[in-house]
């Protein structure tokens, strides 16, 4: 809106959200087209694109959101939250589509190994999003994406097991977000050092 033209939180993000629907409208066609080498890239890009993104509305806004207000945080920082934490997850599922097609054999590894070992590093991820962040969109858009691998590999026990117990502990991380410390909100208290870092302060 005319209103908003100033705001330092848009403006800050420039051309970012263009060349992030760019690249995602760009891997839609080469998926469809069966392009699967050249949609990791693309995808690399869109997630290293939104990270930027994530980080610039974070540092203009400060980690907890305490410049927003309510429409701010509902039309820029939630939807972005979102967005980035279904990415994280479809870049995985990406990589491992595509390493599929290319006929990878799992260097000797059962499958089932390889994506108990996936689900935990993007557990590991995810979680430190969650927690140095303290964002709950992000961290519920992971606990949904685990919940579906659960319901999806029912059948391979050690796959849904470690998707069950990566729901569990991300909707725990989520409720601890919401955790007061010391009588305080926990989105009032400073930022960490290693919080700092990541916002390149």
């Amino acid at each position: 809106m005319p209103s908003r033209r100033e705001d330092p939180l848009f403006r800050c993000l420039g051309y970012l959200p263009a060349i992030a629907g760019a690249l995602n409208a760009l891997w839609i066609v080469l998926w469809h087209w069966e392009v699967f080498a050249l949609t990791v890239p693309v995808m690399i890009g869109l997630l290293v694109t939104l990270i930027a993104i994530y980080l610039r509305i974070r540092a203009v806004d400060g980690v907890d959101g305490r410049a927003s207000t309510g429409v701010v945080r509902s039309a820029v920082r939630v939807p972005f939250s979102i967005y980035l934490g279904w990415i994280t997850v479809a870049t995985i599922a990406n990589i491992a589509a595509m390493l599929s097609w290319a006929g990878f054999d799992g260097l000797g590894v059962a499958h089932e190994a390889w994506a108990v070992v996936v689900l935990v590093t993007g557990l590991a991820i995810a979680s430190a999003v969650v927690l140095l962040a303290r964002d709950p969109a992000y961290g519920l858009v992971i606990a949904w994406a685990y919940a579906g691998i659960v319901v999806k590999e029912s059948a391979v026990a050690p796959v849904a097991v470690t998707a069950a117990i990566g729901t569990v502990l991300m909707l725990g991380l989520v409720a601890l977000t919401f955790v007061r410390r010391d009588g305080v909100g926990a989105g009032s208290r400073a930022s960490t050092p290693l919080e700092g870092a990541m916002l390149g302060r």
